[in-house]
């Protein structure tokens, strides 16, 4: 039985473009099925949605800040700290100006914060569809601890207190690495969700022709010459 048409407020960070695209097909599935979206993104993957929706509202995101290709843990932590005072300020100007009269009644958020918590504050179901809750619902091997436990520990702490409990978790992956099993009542494991033209690209793509890289840092300047 399809269900009613419902006014759903969905959250997107702006850090990198992966949330962005991933996030686009999700919205234009949910307009195809009647729901009216509200999407609130940070970053330049507003402009990316802005240009397919028309109910985008701009909100202030964390960063990350990148050093020869790598992140820079401690410059990334200094950037926010400085910056979450009048990010908050501006993100809950924006929100009650624009979220609050839309009056969502569910919320879906692709490692969003602020999504999330009008979604607790308000009482609404809100659904989690990201990559990076893997880290802290599934049971990695050791080759993800190898070397790097510390960081590791770090960054399943950080993704398992980003979004805490959700109704439910829709993880994309590339791997189906076991759920824990407290986990496995609300964890559910996807391909990744793929726009119609990288599809289309697929069909008509010959091996031996093409190499695709995703590339999020502007610092690495060897890359073009590497490929080349």
């Amino acid at each position: 039985v399809p269900s009613p048409p419902m006014r759903i407020l969905y959250g997107v960070v702006g850090e990198g473009m992966g949330h962005a695209t991933r996030s686009k097909v999700t919205c234009e599935h949910l307009v195809e099925a009647g729901h009216q979206v509200k999407i609130v993104v940070s970053g330049r993957a507003h402009a990316f949605l802005a240009k397919s929706f028309p109910d985008v509202v701009e909100i202030k995101g964390l960063t990350i800040r990148y050093v020869d290709n790598k992140m820079d843990r401690d410059g990334t932590l200094a950037r926010n700290v400085i910056a979450a005072p009048g990010m908050l300020a501006s993100n809950v100007n924006a929100y009650f100006a624009k979220v609050a009269k839309f009056k969502p009644e569910a919320v879906i958020a692709d490692f969003d914060s602020f999504a999330y918590l009008f979604a607790k504050r308000h009482g609404l179901p809100v659904m989690s569809i990201d990559n990076q809750q893997i880290i802290s619902r599934c049971k990695l091997g050791k080759f993800a601890k190898h070397g790097v436990k510390v960081d590791y520990q770090m960054t399943k702490g950080f993704v398992r207190a980003k979004l805490p409990a959700c109704d439910h978790y829709v993880i994309t992956t590339f791997f189906y690495p076991p759920i824990r099993p407290k986990y496995a009542h609300d964890t559910t494991l996807v391909p990744p969700i793929l726009r119609k033209s990288i599809i289309e690209a697929k069909k008509k793509a010959r091996a031996g022709d093409h190499v695709l890289v995703y590339q999020t840092s502007t610092s690495d300047k060897a890359l073009i010459e590497q490929l080349n």
